[in-house]
């Protein structure tokens, strides 16, 4: 597992959101989560093959459920070899 690093956010309401991911990949299979305060929030999420690694895509999840405040976001890479 590869965790990428931290970015913090500021949800003003809590509610359900959508979270936008790009990635590249020229492979299969490969999964990564998003985390808000080190709790998984999205689920598993597959990165698509791309065809290429600077072919980029956009994985929209939605329904990722945040309670509001400052937090800290990071994606981590459950089955890595894909750029974001």
């Amino acid at each position: 597992m590869v965790i990428q690093l931290p970015m913090t956010v500021n949800v003003t309401t809590a509610q359900k959101y959508t979270i936008e991911t790009r990635v590249a990949t020229n492979l299969v299979g490969k999964k990564f989560h998003i985390q808000m305060d080190g709790v998984n929030v999205s689920g598993a999420i597959t990165a698509p093959n791309t065809g290429n690694w600077q072919t980029w895509q956009t994985v929209t999840t939605a329904n990722v459920s945040l309670t509001a405040g400052q937090k800290i976001m990071r994606l981590v890479f459950d089955a890595g070899d894909f750029n974001n």
